[in-house]
């Protein structure tokens, strides 16, 4: 059979169940990196969790399975909420007024203007790594003709922060980064 770990789907069911809640009702999302090993740590260790999952696999490996099979795939779905293309047109609408919706194609979504036509391309992506979302939007960015070179286009990057909260420090340097290419960030936290 190899390495492959076969749980009962409805014993997975209740594990995932389990520690999504613990995950929200403890702000796993929020809390710096020290406090959310522990708490993973401590999921690993305990016997409604980590106990059964042992009887599934070997015991050393049940903290990664919990880290990159439950949590890991609970925050891309909790990314993919906070990033909705609707949330994305509230906060952009809330920056530069009513929006009409283009495309919404590969994490880039395209917006323009309602009293002057500007075109925004927003990408979507995660904090940590948001040189994918910057990718993506300078790629749209340049599939602009040269002969519509004469509007107005504006880029952002819309990123979620699922894990460790940025410094103050930090998100400054990013603001500085980004704005080194003309681009604006939005950070939206769990």
């Amino acid at each position: 059979m190899g390495n492959r770990v076969v749980i009962p789907p409805a014993v997975k069911a209740q594990l995932v169940s389990r520690i999504r809640e613990q995950l929200e009702e403890e702000g796993y999302f929020s809390q710096g990196l020290f406090n959310s090993t522990v708490m993973l740590d401590e999921m690993a260790a305990d016997p409604q969790i980590g106990g059964v999952l042992a009887q599934y696999m070997r015991k050393d490996k049940v903290r990664t399975y919990i880290k990159d099979c439950i949590i890991g795939k609970y925050a891309k779905k909790k990314n993919g909420e906070l990033l909705s293309t609707e949330k994305v047109q509230y906060e952009l609408e809330r920056r530069e007024g009513p929006l009409l919706l283009q495309t919404d194609k590969n994490q880039v979504v395209t917006f323009i203007t309602e009293t002057d036509g500007v075109i925004i391309f927003a990408a979507k992506g995660t904090v940590l790594k948001w040189e994918s979302a910057l990718r993506k939007v300078l790629e749209k960015r340049a599939l602009i003709d040269t002969e519509q070179e004469t509007m107005q286009v504006k880029m952002y990057l819309f990123l979620s922060n699922t894990g460790r909260l940025l410094t103050d420090s930090e998100r400054e340097n990013l603001r500085k980064t980004l704005g080194l290419v003309d681009v604006k960030i939005v950070i939206i936290n769990a």
